[in-house]
């Protein structure tokens, strides 16, 4: 990216203090695995803490879990409802929480080929922990997303019915409706995450390569890039420095290096 590149900001709103909500809920020295805003504007959170005392490998280390449900209100950016769902001291190491209709999917990214077969990685449990069933979604998965019919799909899915993604080694962004493809190519390789404006002419990219702690908008005009700028997040008149983001659709979250969680939602101009 152009030193040159002109800046604009990028609002954001505190939805939670984690430091916080660990001392309120007797979660100290809990980490947080994973956060995600499901496609109904729930957000969650899924906090583990980690055993003392190691499995097998450490796949199959024991660590108990707890989700975090925050009913928001993204227009009035507010927070209406927390709700904390403990999941007791499971035997696998997970890396996402995203719910499916009462229930949650708990995925590990990673699993391991033994001479049974494949380590189920994913698993349904109820809201007070019950497991109900496993299976196998395989290794090295980097995002998830599950529909409202239940479809578990591992790549970036939008609000519009069509299919947003970025890839490997190219580092093109493609929207597919499975019928035609509209391609864009990208200034930025190595993103590890973007967002789109319901207009589906707007984004937010974290930067690439060595620049993860940066953002940038991009907009598109006739099925092509047309300009960018350098997105500042920012909170109450006040920079935000980010440690990690989750973007879906137009909604994104953002956990500060301050322990805050703040959320922003990317409109039809990407401002």
């Amino acid at each position: 990216m152009s030193k040159s590149l002109k800046a604009q900001n990028l609002p954001l709103f505190s939805i939670i203090d984690l430091e916080q909500l660990r001392r309120e809920n007797h979660l100290e020295g809990t980490e947080v695995t994973d956060f995600f805003t499901a496609r109904d504007g729930k957000v969650y959170l899924l906090m583990e803490q980690p055993s003392e005392t190691q499995g097998k490998d450490w796949l199959s280390t024991p660590s108990a879990y707890t989700a975090v449900e925050i009913r928001l209100d993204w227009a009035e950016q507010r927070v209406l409802e927390t709700t904390l769902f403990p999941l007791g001291r499971l035997k696998f190491q997970f890396h996402y929480l995203r719910p499916v209709g009462e229930h949650f999917l708990l995925l590990g990214a990673r699993c391991a080929y033994r001479e049974n077969g494949p380590d189920q990685n994913a698993w349904i449990v109820s809201r007070n922990g019950a497991l109900l069933s496993r299976f196998c979604l395989g290794d090295g998965i980097q995002d998830c997303v599950v529909k409202k019919d239940g479809t578990i799909i591992t790549s970036y899915f939008d609000e519009e019915e069509n299919l947003w993604f970025y890839y490997y080694d190219e580092f093109r962004l493609v929207r597919t409706n499975f019928k035609e493809d509209l391609v864009f190519d990208l200034p930025i390789e190595g993103s590890g995450a973007f967002s789109v404006a319901p207009s589906g002419n707007a984004f937010l990219f974290q930067g690439g390569y060595q620049q993860q702690d940066k953002f940038y908008f991009l907009t598109a005009h006739g099925g092509r890039l047309v300009q960018r700028w350098e997105a500042i997040p920012i909170c109450d008149g006040s920079k935000v420095a980010v440690e990690q983001c989750s973007l879906l659709s137009s909604r994104m979250l953002f956990l500060g290096k301050n322990g805050i969680l703040y959320g922003g939602v990317l409109g039809g101009d990407g401002l």
